[in-house]
């Protein structure tokens, strides 16, 4: 089972949205309209997760075909690498994003690394340590409600982005 990390308005994880007509609910389904095509996107009043949901609605015979969601981002620093702005959380909420506020990013240099038990590597720099799936010279961050969000890593501090929006 998934742990739930909860943010202000919503819970993680998230699954991205892709464009959509419309969004409607016809009991016991919520039901999303892509291209004339109405898929199920959720059941309605579940005690269930939303992984359980998810299975439960591939194995009954709704009468509509069910909305992929291939990605899955369960952290901050991922969503603010993704492109979309509307997402369904682990609750069944519709989230919309909408990157409005700046945030400059910090370019620390990595000091040392580790290697851990399933081959990423734990980068540590003068002030915290993250981990990575590629060994890099430089970590990216933004300060984000005081805390320091990992956005990603570069060889190069000049090919850091500036900025991010969230």
């Amino acid at each position: 089972m998934s742990q739930q990390k909860q943010h202000s308005n919503f819970s993680f994880p998230l699954f991205e949205i892709r464009k959509y007509m419309r969004i409607f609910e016809e009991y016991p389904y919520k039901l999303i309209q892509v291209g004339g095509i109405t898929y199920v996107l959720d059941i309605l009043d579940s005690k269930l997760s939303y992984t359980e949901r998810r299975q439960k609605l591939l194995t009954i015979g709704s009468g509509y075909r069910v909305y992929k969601l291939p990605k899955r981002y369960t952290s901050l620093a991922q969503i603010l690498n993704a492109r979309g702005n509307t997402y369904i959380d682990c609750n069944g909420k519709i989230v919309k994003l909408s990157r409005t506020k700046p945030y400059p990013t910090t370019v620390r240099r990595v000091l040392g690394y580790d290697t851990t038990h399933d081959g990423k590597f734990l980068m540590f720099t003068a002030r915290d340590s993250f981990v990575c799936r590629a060994l890099a010279n430089y970590v990216v961050t933004i300060n984000f409600n005081g805390a320091d969000v990992f956005v990603g890593s570069v060889d190069d501090p000049a090919m850091a982005r500036s900025w991010y929006r969230i």
